[in-house]
């Protein structure tokens, strides 16, 4: 992404901290520094964001960027989903997790439940589930 002032002039050295992505819809709450860009802009006030977010909940998009907790205008709007064991997205992959896991895995398509990203909810998805029983944000 590239971070310009009103006037389209590039801002270098803009902060990594201080530009990060949230969601419009769904539940997705993000850990202490849970998706912020890789680094601050550059001369051309350039920078990427490749980092695998860290937190919970799920959504299917649309997420904004916020620059110095600011949202950008609506059209700026990116489509990217992300989901995660902690399901109910109260940051503890924990048991109250199991229950709509559960559900999706012997119920109608969720989205949320789909960790190996195929389509349906199945074995694949219990091994990454269970793999991240017991995890928090620290």
């Amino acid at each position: 992404m590239t971070v310009k002032d009103v006037n389209s002039v590039a801002i270098a050295n803009f902060p990594f901290e201080d530009i990060w992505l949230r969601t419009t819809t769904g539940i997705f709450n993000l850990c202490q520094g849970g998706l912020t860009a890789d680094a601050n802009t550059d001369a051309t006030g350039q920078t990427d964001m490749t980092g695998v977010p860290s937190g919970g909940g799920c959504t299917q998009g649309p997420m904004q960027v916020v620059l110095s907790g600011v949202a950008l205008p609506v059209s700026q709007n990116l489509t990217i989903r992300v989901n995660s064991p902690d399901i109910t997205g109260d940051l503890n992959t924990n048991l109250a997790d199991v229950g709509p896991f559960s559900a999706a895995l012997n119920g109608a398509y969720n989205f949320c439940a789909d960790f190996f990203d195929n389509g349906v909810i199945n074995l694949a998805d219990v091994g990454i589930f269970s793999t991240h029983l017991g995890h928090t944000c620290n």
